[in-house]
């Protein structure tokens, strides 16, 4: 009897086309979970304390090895 009743009545037909307004929303889904939301916020916290600390970490070797280690082998090697 449920079923005879939505099709009498016409007016409850009109949402019934609402299977388009689901497919509507689910390209527009995909683009809120998109990773660029999700990791701009987590990732900004995170990545202001590590970014600053890790480009420091390799310049400072790298002057140290060749630095250090180039002038000290200058007066070894005649």
């Amino acid at each position: 009897m449920s079923a005879g009743a939505a099709m009498h009545a016409p007016g409850r037909e009109v949402p019934d086309p609402a299977p388009k307004e689901i497919p509507d929303p689910t390209p527009p889904e995909k683009a809120p979970p998109t990773p660029r939301e999700i990791p701009d916020g987590p990732d900004e916290s995170p990545q202001p304390p590590g970014a600053p600390e890790s480009p420091p970490a390799p310049p400072t070797e790298v002057p140290d090895s060749p630095g250090t280690g180039d002038p000290p082998h200058g007066p070894e090697t005649p």
